[in-house]
């Protein structure tokens, strides 16, 4: 790419992606997919995997952070990776790793998943080393809670002025309502829209929808 049509050639921009290709799989490099890989690195070189399953989300296989160490052989008199480290921009670059259950796995058989995004690299005559962002650190935010305030709710009882107004992730089960409006038999339960009421009780007992209560989802309101 030549975005200037100046004779300086450091005002011209030459840039370009592709993909390098690693495998433990034996000790020589093998093709899959018309792609070589090279023997670089060992299975003890991949950080933990990790699998949660939570109400919110569905699992899967993830690296969120770590370090996976590569070998730095020397190949024709210099070592792989000490032109490749200086010269690529490896920084927020993916890593995707496949895996199989068998070394007799064609490549189809293979299943992806998403290793990370490359942080910081290191490299010296033996190893070279990516280590991978560690994506739970964008979440690691405090969460700040609305509060239930006269401004908003005008008829709400003085008790509950301030409290802090509960946000509700997934499912909950007994829930205990806040009555923003007793003369009106108004009690909020979520701070933001909700999917569904299953049930609701009045001192134990269940009480009938449409005939005892109505639930505004849009608000989170019981009336």
């Amino acid at each position: 790419v030549h975005p200037s049509g100046d004779d300086n050639p450091g005002l011209h921009l030459i840039e370009a992606g592709f993909w390098l290709y690693f495998t433990n799989y034996q000790t020589g490099s093998i093709t899959f997919n018309d792609h070589n890989y090279l023997p670089f690195f060992s299975i003890k070189n991949i950080p933990d995997m990790t699998q949660e399953i939570k109400p919110l989300f569905a699992g899967s296989f993830s690296i969120g952070s770590g370090t996976i160490t590569f070998k730095n052989p020397k190949i024709e008199g210099e070592h792989y990776f000490d032109k490749k480290y200086k010269r690529y921009i490896w920084r927020n670059r993916k890593v995707i790793m496949k895996i199989a259950d068998s070394t007799e796995s064609t490549y189809t058989n293979f299943e992806t998943f998403f290793a990370g995004l490359i942080n910081k690299v290191f490299c010296d005559d033996f190893v070279f080393k990516i280590h991978l962002r560690d994506l739970k650190q964008d979440l690691s935010k405090d969460f700040v809670l609305n509060k239930y305030t006269l401004s908003t709710y005008p008829d709400l009882e003085e008790g509950f002025i301030n409290e802090p107004i509960i946000r509700i992730w997934g499912n909950k089960e007994n829930v205990v309502p806040i009555p923003i409006d007793w003369d009106n038999r108004k009690f909020k339960f979520n701070d933001g829209r909700s999917a569904l009421v299953q049930e609701v009780k009045q001192n134990g007992t269940a009480l009938i929808e449409n005939d005892h209560y109505y639930v505004d989802l849009q608000r989170s309101i019981i009336i």
